[in-house]
């Protein structure tokens, strides 16, 4: 269920917009999501949700490397204890610590086992027993980027037209609906709900497309079914305050849903998306 102020902010837009014959329609569609807020921070670390700085990881957790052995940049964390539990944000554990780290030098992504360390994602389900961690010595002094606190805005989401989730494509073949998804927000970085698409194919069906390595009509079927077995994780605006650039791209950390109920965040897959 949405919560009674998001149903009313999106009734506004809705409005603002000329999509009111589309309203019930369009409710149907709506997701919570939680977008990245930032400030700089007067600490190096904490168990606060955060970006840069130095990572509050689980215990015995080293630093991740990519497969050239050199440490990945810590992106962010998110301690899920400050999430209202007023909201039911899909299958996301109510508490816990969860770290993203990135190769910011190549952004390599993708399914091959060489790619898998490009990335990593910690997941502590006791975010007091963290503790961080200090900066490689060689880590280069670039990647040591400055910390920021990070607030969590509870929002709401909707799906582009090209979403396997959309299924009401009158409704988002509208002018005014592409202006209402600039309005709240779907391209920012944002904790869960359906991505913010650059270019005009579902994020994760061009995933699993690729997974499946195929490109025939029999394979995208697959690739379409399988993708309903996945969800956005987190959704990285590289041009975001956060503190990385990536030439216009946007990062999306994927995981099947059943894992992300067992609490399993062991195999996130990232997939990069460049508008230009």
């Amino acid at each position: 269920m949405l919560a009674a102020p998001l149903n009313e902010n999106l009734s506004d837009l809705i409005d603002k917009h000329g999509l009111q014959e589309y309203k019930e329609r369009i409710f149907a569609m709506a997701k919570d999501t939680f977008v990245v807020q930032t400030q700089k921070s007067l600490s190096d670390f904490g168990l606060n949700s955060r970006g840069g700085g130095l990572p509050s990881l689980p215990p015995g957790a080293n630093w991740p490397r990519n497969k050239e052995g050199e440490p990945l940049s810590f992106i962010c964390q998110f301690n899920l204890t400050e999430i209202s539990h007023d909201f039911d944000i899909d299958l996301l554990p109510k508490t816990g610590m969860l770290s993203f780290f990135v190769d910011t030098e190549d952004y390599v992504w993708g399914w091959e086992s060489d790619n898998l360390l490009s990335w990593r994602v910690y997941f502590s389900e006791d975010e007091k027993l963290c503790e961080p961690i200090p900066f490689p010595d060689d880590m280069p002094d670039y990647l040591r980027t400055e910390p920021k606190d990070i607030t969590l805005l509870h929002s709401f989401c909707l799906p582009d037209r090209y979403d396997l989730n959309c299924l009401d494509q009158e409704v988002a073949r509208h002018d005014g609906y592409f202006k209402l998804l600039w309005d709240i927000a779907t391209f920012k970085s944002r904790l869960m709900g359906y991505p913010g698409i650059q270019l005009e194919e579902d994020v994760v069906m061009e995933f699993c497309k690729s997974l499946l390595e195929a490109n025939s009509s029999a394979a995208s079927q697959t690739g379409e079914k399988q993708a309903l077995d996945w969800t956005m994780l987190f959704q990285l605006d590289t041009e975001s305050d956060i503190g990385f650039e990536c030439l216009g791209s946007t990062l999306y950390f994927l995981i099947r849903k059943e894992h992300l109920e067992a609490s399993d965040f062991s195999e996130v897959y990232l997939l990069v998306q460049t508008s230009t």
